[in-house]
């Protein structure tokens, strides 16, 4: 719900030896450390965000972040 769906490239994953990479077109419309601490959302494709609340796969908002890095020193992952 987040992407550029706009740009003429789409969300690239690349399998690497010891970790996935994930790459979608465009900038987040948030900063890194606010994403991270889950301060603000702003979500670039509301109509996306809104169907996903419906059928229950989407999180609270600004949630996301929080998320990803707790689960990230908890496993000890590369930084998001």
């Amino acid at each position: 719900m987040h992407s550029y769906y706009d740009g003429m490239v789409g969300v690239k994953i690349v399998d690497r030896p010891s970790y996935f990479e994930f790459t979608n077109p465009g900038t987040m419309r948030v900063s890194k450390e606010s994403f991270l601490r889950g301060q603000y959302s702003s979500i670039r494709n509301t109509e996306i965000a809104s169907l996903f609340r419906r059928i229950g796969v989407s999180e609270t908002a600004a949630s996301g972040g929080p998320r990803i890095l707790n689960t990230v020193l908890q496993n000890n992952l590369n930084d998001p």
